[in-house]
């Protein structure tokens, strides 16, 4: 068995690279996936009879390419010879393919109940952010609020301040307006009782 580029598969198969793609989304072939520089690049497995024939159209049986991620594992053929040890041989090999096909489903059920729970994660991470980010705004509301009850105070006692000086003027000016006052008006003018 190989492992061939995508496109290395698909000129051995006489196809586009698109096609293989397409055989890869559908389950059709069987791949790896390898990380090269923070890249994932899939490789198909190829059996070495796929290989030699240079061409093969592939069939619905899938015979000599598997399904998605799932190992190739072919069955070892029984020798020519029919002896107890032969037999005994190839029932502990079948035994063994059966186990590693249920290891690999209970490893397809862990990986699956990962990608779901780095899912959860990245969800909770995103309520998280979003959550500190609103903290952080309601916290610089508060800020603001805080000098604006400062600024106001302020403007409150300048207000109180121009009060007290306008009145101030006011008498002044109600001063200098009797001073100026002719006196037979102060004399006309009604008295209060």
């Amino acid at each position: 068995m190989k492992n061939l580029s995508v496109s290395e598969f698909a000129k051995l198969m006489d196809v586009s690279p698109v096609t293989v793609y397409r055989w890869i989304d559908k389950g059709k072939v069987n791949f790896i996936t390898e990380l090269i520089d923070d890249r994932e690049v899939k490789r198909i497995i190829v059996t070495d009879d796929v290989i030699n024939s240079n061409k093969h159209v592939l069939n619905s049986n899938n015979e000599h390419v598997k399904t998605i991620n799932k190992p190739v594992i072919t069955e070892i053929q029984p020798e020519e010879n029919t002896s107890n040890e032969n037999v005994n041989s190839t029932n502990n090999n079948t035994q063994l393919l059966q186990l590693l096909n249920k290891m690999y489903e209970d490893f397809s059920k862990i990986a699956d109940d990962n990608r779901y729970l780095a899912e959860l994660a990245g969800q909770t991470k995103l309520l998280t952010d979003s959550e500190e980010k609103t903290k952080e705004q309601f916290f610089q509301l508060v800020q603001e609020n805080k000098t604006l009850i400062k600024l106001n105070s302020k403007l409150e006692v300048e207000n109180e301040l121009l009060k007290e000086k306008i009145d101030h003027i006011q008498k002044e000016l109600e001063k200098r307006h009797q001073i100026h006052t002719p006196l037979w008006e102060k004399i006309n003018k009604p008295r209060k009782l």
